[in-house]
């Protein structure tokens, strides 16, 4: 009997842990070792924690302190009703004629240049729009950098094309990624259901995000609004841009295709593509 117990205890404990790796979000009730027993939502999954938001402050509790994971499932989380799938299949028969038919009328019906007015987007390394109305123009923007990152003991590394690279001490917290630079503390808005390293995921801030991949690769996003003038080129649009936001004496010079106009913004190319009126309907 001892040899029997001998040799179910180490398959006991591995099948403990791996329930303890299993774990996704929602709802759960952890039992520690010793006995104590913690209830609220599990809101982030890594490979060295999971962070439970209680009726008080979030905490970051190591695999090494749970002992037992119990799920506690909500209504929602039994599946999706009837009425819901009958709802959906109802919404996409009405909007999709409705999406097809401004969509043929405004492939018929050629972007209006003379003067440049309307509603242009974009992707890439700048999304967003520009909206052109009068001589004046307004841009809702998000700037993209692509580069890679890796944490050592001294700080965050951070380097991005064309720059050099920085080190920014940090912490990570639950929820919470605070960084020691001027973007000052940013929160993370979208949970991962994959476990993987603390700092990866995206971490959003106003006005700023950062986007760490498993792989060591980061991406960067800055949101800005912009007000301007424009005026045409012979080939198409010179854009002024103001100095209320810090960019005064910036100018865009975009050449205009069929429904596009592609910007050279500093070494990176950008098109905008002219957005059919009421293709975009909120329902």
């Amino acid at each position: 009997m001892r040899l029997i117990a001998f040799l179910l205890i180490p398959a006991m404990l591995m099948s403990q842990t791996a329930d303890v790796r299993k774990m996704k979000l929602g709802n759960a009730e952890l039992t520690l070792a010793g006995g104590s027993k913690k209830t609220g939502r599990i809101v982030r999954v890594t490979d060295e924690f999971v962070s439970l938001q209680g009726s008080g402050a979030c905490e970051d509790i190591e695999y090494s302190k749970i002992v037992k994971v119990r799920r506690l499932r909500t209504p929602r989380e039994h599946g999706y009703g009837v009425q819901d799938y009958i709802g959906v299949v109802f919404f996409l028969s009405f909007v999709t004629p409705i999406e097809a038919g401004y969509w043929v009328v405004g492939e018929l019906k050629p972007p209006p240049l003379k003067p440049l007015r309307g509603t242009w987007e974009s992707g890439g390394n700048v999304e967003g729009r520009l909206d052109f109305q009068g001589l004046a123009v307004k841009g809702n923007l998000t700037i993209v950098r692509h580069g890679r990152y890796s944490v050592a003991p001294d700080g965050l590394h951070l380097a991005f094309e064309h720059t050099p690279e920085t080190v920014i001490p940090f912490v990570v917290h639950c929820t919470q990624l605070a960084l020691d630079s001027p973007v000052g503390a940013l929160e993370l808005q979208g949970t991962s259901r994959h476990v993987s390293a603390p700092i990866v995921g995206e971490w959003r801030g106003r006005f700023y995000t950062l986007i760490f991949k498993t792989d060591g690769r980061v991406e960067e996003r800055k949101d800005e609004m912009r007000n301007g003038t424009f005026e045409p080129t012979a080939i198409g649009v010179r854009i002024h841009w103001g100095d209320s936001e810090g960019f005064g004496g910036q100018e865009w010079n975009g050449k205009i295709g069929h429904r596009h106009i592609v910007f050279r913004i500093g070494s990176v190319v950008t098109k905008f593509s002219y957005v059919i009126p009421g293709s975009d309907i909120d329902m």
